[in-house]
């Protein structure tokens, strides 16, 4: 996955540049700075998908919708606004 975000270089190979030295260090730091949200970005949509892959397992199990911790029913509401949700509103408001 990181081959396909240019992510597995490093920051001199992205920068273009044959040193970092030269570089105004807020030049560097906005470089650093994209380069973190790239990944915090990428690793949000691997817990995303890992999430997807779950709903879908459960889907395929017969237990969509049945609460993880106190196995109830999900309200149909809360999995309109959150599909891949694992528990109902009660126990995530009381963090089970």
């Amino acid at each position: 996955m990181l081959q396909d975000t240019g992510l597995q270089e490093s920051m001199q190979e992205s920068i273009g540049e044959l040193s970092l030295y030269d570089n105004h260090p807020g030049d560097i730091a906005s470089e650093v700075y994209e380069r973190s949200k790239d990944i915090a970005l990428l690793n949000n949509n691997r817990v995303q998908l890992e999430k997807i892959d779950d709903a879908l397992d459960k889907i395929n199990k017969g237990t969509y919708g049945v609460c993880d911790e106190c196995g109830q029913t999900i309200d149909i509401d809360r999995l309109d606004v959150l599909p891949e949700t694992t528990k109902c509103i009660n126990c995530r408001e009381n963090n089970i």
